[in-house]
């Protein structure tokens, strides 16, 4: 009986280790992915991802409605693949006279 008693807590003892590496390697692993992910944005600016997601580089976006307030605009974006957000905001620079 004790036998059975201690094989039985090896095992699970081993089983909360497994799982609990797994849990640190999918951790890390996202943890990879957004160090990558703020490296690209802080280089671009936003201008290469307006249509594809920053952290898996996705185009599988779809973006909320825009707000506009002033001379500011704001939409917020969702990734369909890694479920990320984010927001991007636009600000009017010119205005063009097309016709009069």
């Amino acid at each position: 009986m004790n036998g059975d008693l201690i094989l039985l807590l090896t095992v699970a003892f081993t089983g909360v280790i497994v799982v609990s590496v797994a849990v640190l390697i999918s951790l890390l692993i996202s943890y990879v992915k957004l160090s990558r992910a703020f490296i690209r944005v802080a280089k671009a600016e936003y201008d290469l991802y307006a249509n594809e997601c920053p952290i898996c580089e996705s185009d599988d976006v779809v973006g909320q409605e825009v707000v506009i307030e002033s001379k500011h605009a704001r939409q917020i974006v969702t990734c369909s693949e890694c479920h990320a957000l984010w927001e991007l905001e636009f600000t009017l620079t010119r205005v063009g006279m097309m016709e009069f």
